[in-house]
């Protein structure tokens, strides 16, 4: 058993299940990634300029990739409630507009 879990496999507390973090990305992937970017993009504008020889997934995934990229994926509104059984019921909700008082 891991010195970080118990006798039940659970983490305990304090003790982190990745003490070493996430690996660093190798410094020629980042440089040969940079080096491609500009071909990339310009690849992928290519399907979205080409209507005619593309299937409209690829145009629309090539168009969703670009805006993503440079605008940020689009906030997701995310919402549950939860009946405890017992004297309330525990609702979440990320989006305040849609929010019960």
């Amino acid at each position: 058993m891991p010195a970080n879990r118990d006798e039940k496999g659970r983490f305990i507390k304090g003790a982190s299940g990745n003490s070493t973090g996430r690996p660093k990305t190798p410094e020629e992937f980042k440089r040969l990634a940079k080096e491609k970017s500009i071909d990339t993009l310009k690849a992928v504008i290519a399907i979205i300029e080409k209507p005619e020889i593309n299937e409209a997934k690829d145009i629309i995934s090539a168009a969703r990739l670009i805006i993503e990229y440079a605008y940020g994926k689009p906030q997701q509104d995310v919402s549950a409630t939860v009946n405890t059984g017992g004297d309330f019921t525990l609702e979440i909700v990320s989006d305040k507009e849609n929010a019960t008082p």
